[in-house]
């Protein structure tokens, strides 16, 4: 069965609630079927908006939460590491609650991959942050998401160095730098919504690590430069504005996305299965040899 059950807690001054979801233990198809079910009827309430926030690992999705919650020891922020995120976290907004789900597309992190996905299904909408590039495997996750007419608001968050102070100030001082390549991600999105025959997503860069240092040092120029605001008024106004739509559109359609998420996870599963069966059979073949 699923291991450990939800778990609730507070950042800094009850500024935003976090909710932990179980990890996978179990199947791909009962992965998605308990994490659904979840997030309709347990975590979140159901008069707010649920945007999932998706990515690769390593692309700043911690270091974003603690900067809009107002957490200024948000564990894992800025370590670097793989994988920092392994459960569900919800933490509640003014606008919508933001479900953190793990890192898609990282080494040995199919599971975790099922779980970001199966909770992106369950959400009215989807923020997807990535930092640098996009890799091959994580477009094709965005790819899918807007194949199925999720709506997506894209991020892509600079990895100009902010630390120490010094750097702050020169980031401070000429922040246009750190977004010089934005076009260049744009094309990228609309690359991908173009293969997915959609509508081109909304793309605003930002970065998250300022933005995080702007909240714990109460600096409105740093947090202006980072450009935090630009993303929290796409959230609003692409997906808070339109959430009885959005709700609306979801009750209609939920027989046929849980039949939708069914066959994915089928397919995931036999996939997995076959890969499994591909890394057997060359030794088996040679030892008959």
């Amino acid at each position: 069965g699923l291991v450990a059950g939800a778990r609730c807690g507070r950042h800094v001054a009850g500024l935003a609630v976090v909710m932990v979801c179980a990890q996978p233990s179990r199947g791909v198809a009962d992965l998605v079927v308990q994490s659904v079910v979840a997030l309709e009827t347990q975590l979140l309430p159901t008069d707010r908006v649920r945007v999932a926030l998706m990515g690769g690992t390593k692309e700043g999705k911690t270091q974003l939460v603690a900067a809009l919650s107002g957490d200024t020891e948000a564990a894992g922020v800025g370590s670097g590491r793989h994988r920092t995120t392994r459960d569900v976290r919800v933490t509640e907004l003014e606008q919508f609650d933001l479900i953190d789900v793990p890192g898609v597309a990282a080494l040995e992190g199919e599971d975790d991959t099922s779980l970001a996905v199966a909770t992106a299904a369950g959400a009215d909408a989807v923020l997807w942050l990535y930092a640098e590039s996009l890799q091959d495997s994580e477009a094709s996750e965005l790819e899918d998401l807007l194949r199925r007419g999720k709506p997506v608001v894209v991020a892509f968050n600079a990895k100009w160095v902010v630390d120490p102070e010094g750097k702050r100030r020169v980031f401070l001082k000429h922040p246009e730098l750190a977004f010089r390549d934005l076009a260049t991600h744009e094309e990228r999105v609309a690359q991908i919504a173009t293969r997915a025959d959609t509508q081109v997503p909304l793309v605003v860069a930002i970065h998250a690590r300022a933005a995080w240092w702007a909240m714990c040092e109460n600096d409105d120029d740093l947090r202006q430069a980072s450009r935090i605001g630009d993303l929290t008024r796409a959230c609003e106004s692409t997906l808070t504005a339109h959430a009885k739509v959005l709700r609306i559109r979801a009750r209609h359609d939920r027989p046929r996305c849980r039949r939708e998420e069914l066959s994915w996870a089928d397919r995931m599963d036999k996939e997995k299965v076959g890969r499994r069966q591909s890394a057997v059979e060359p030794p088996v073949q040679q030892e008959t040899e």
